[in-house]
C-alpha cells in the first residue's frame, strides 16, 4: 500500500542548477539527479493533484529521496509555471524506492527510460 510523504525543498547542499528538466518526465528528471549524487535515491509513487476548483486526479511519478528528505525537482522547476497556477495542493505517496545501482541495473535490461 502507498505510502504518504512530505516533499521539502532540495536540500541545500545538492547543487542541481545545471540539471535541466524537462515536463512530463519526472522518470528522467530524477534519475539526471541521482547521477549525480549517486548517494540520492529514485522514489517511484502516486500522487494526487487537486485543482483550485477541488477536482483530483491521481498520476504515476517519480522523485528523489535523500536520507530522509524527499525532494521533488520537476516539481521545483516545472510546476512552477503559469500552466500549473490552477493546482492548489499536490499529495504524495511513496510505492517503491531504488537506488541508482538498481535503475541503471534496469536500464541496462531496457526494463525502462
Amino acid at each position: 500500500m502507498p505510502a504518504r510523504v512530505k516533499i521539502d525543498k532540495v536540500p541545500m547542499n545538492l547543487d542541481l542548477d545545471n540539471i535541466d528538466c524537462e515536463a512530463n518526465q519526472c522518470f528522467e528528471n530524477s534519475y539526471k539527479v541521482a547521477k549525480k549524487y549517486p548517494n540520492v535515491k529514485i522514489v517511484e509513487g502516486i500522487i494526487i493533484v487537486v485543482g483550485k476548483d477541488f477536482h483530483s486526479k491521481v498520476m504515476e511519478h517519480v522523485w528523489n529521496l535523500l536520507d530522509e528528505i524527499h525532494f521533488d525537482i520537476t516539481a521545483e522547476q516545472i510546476w512552477i509555471t503559469e500552466e500549473y497556477s490552477q493546482v492548489s495542493e499536490v499529495r504524495y505517496a511513496l510505492t517503491k524506492i531504488h537506488t541508482l545501482e538498481d535503475v541503471e541495473s534496469m536500464k541496462f535490461l531496457n526494463l525502462i527510460i
